[in-house]
């Protein structure tokens, strides 16, 4: 093209050349799996005592580049009472954790998994919510005699152990008369 300042004496024609650089695009946590099942939002539910599998896949752009990015994954977990276990790094970009609790935990618990490229970090926040389950009670019984004299009174104690401390109600059946 050439231009014209108004005085019709036009310019000589120049070859113009745009270089388009690249910028670093946002890593990003595509989809998350609990079980085989997409989950819808950030929560995810589950029962005390029963592991599930978590599937998260991840993606970036620059990772097509000549020099692609360095993906650093972290998973951010406050709760002490819950283990995410790292089972694989899958193929196509997906790690899968084992999501385990000690025995009898239950309650409601955040945590973080973010993807970081060395330039910028994408973070996902999830509630963990962990339902209770009814745990069977325990009983132990005071040392019971081997021989009673007739006549005698025996007394007997149970106790019991109830990781829920739900309430008990006894009864005894072929009560001797």
């Amino acid at each position: 093209n050439n231009l014209d300042d108004g005085s019709l004496i036009w310019s000589q024609f120049s070859d113009i050349s745009i270089t388009i650089k690249s910028v670093n695009d946002l890593p990003m946590i595509d989809n998350v799996m609990l079980d085989g099942s997409d989950m819808v939002g950030n929560v995810i539910n589950m029962h005390e005592d029963m592991p599930q599998t978590l599937l998260i896949s991840y993606s970036d752009e620059d990772m097509g580049n000549a020099i692609p990015d360095i993906l650093t994954l972290v998973m951010d977990n406050p709760n002490d009472s819950i283990q995410f276990i790292l089972n694989d790094y899958g193929s196509n970009n997906t790690v899968e954790y084992l999501i385990q609790t000690v025995k009898d935990y239950y309650g409601t618990s955040a945590f973080y998994f973010s993807v970081n490229d060395a330039v910028d970090i994408t973070m996902k926040t999830f509630m963990l919510n962990i339902e209770p389950i009814n745990d069977p009670p325990v009983l132990s019984l005071s040392s019971i005699p081997s021989t009673l004299e007739l006549g005698n009174t025996f007394n007997h104690e149970i106790f019991i152990d109830d990781p829920d401390d739900d309430f008990h109600a006894f009864s005894l059946s072929n009560n001797p008369s």
